[in-house]
């Protein structure tokens, strides 16, 4: 569950990614929003829905200060291993792996 204070401009390209340990050196390499999106086993948009005016509990905020709160939730499954080929065209074994999550917004490069 992810949770916003105030409203997300354009969750046109907000995202999260989900990349394998194997892919996981090379998404680190990556300079561009774009190359690294590019690595990931799946992608998944983000759409916040609008919860009403709420108490806004972030640090320094007062007990009686307000915000617009909106959510988002996601699920999805995770294939282990994952399918296609890694980058050194090898097959993937089954075995334990570590999966890494990121959430971007590949507009902001522009």
């Amino acid at each position: 569950l992810l949770t916003s204070y105030g409203m997300y401009e354009n969750e046109l390209e907000l995202k999260m990614h989900i990349y394998a340990d194997e892919e996981w050196p090379a998404v680190k390499r990556a300079t561009l929003c774009s190359q690294k999106v590019s690595l990931a086993q799946k992608s998944l948009p983000i759409v916040f829905d609008y919860k009403g005016m709420m108490s806004d509990t972030r640090p320094g905020k007062k007990k009686t200060d307000r915000a617009e709160m909106y959510t988002s939730r996601i699920q999805t499954d995770i294939e282990n291993p994952p399918s296609g080929r890694i980058a050194q065209g090898k097959e993937r074994k089954d075995r334990s792996r570590y999966f890494y999550f990121l959430i971007d917004d590949c507009s902001l490069e522009r």
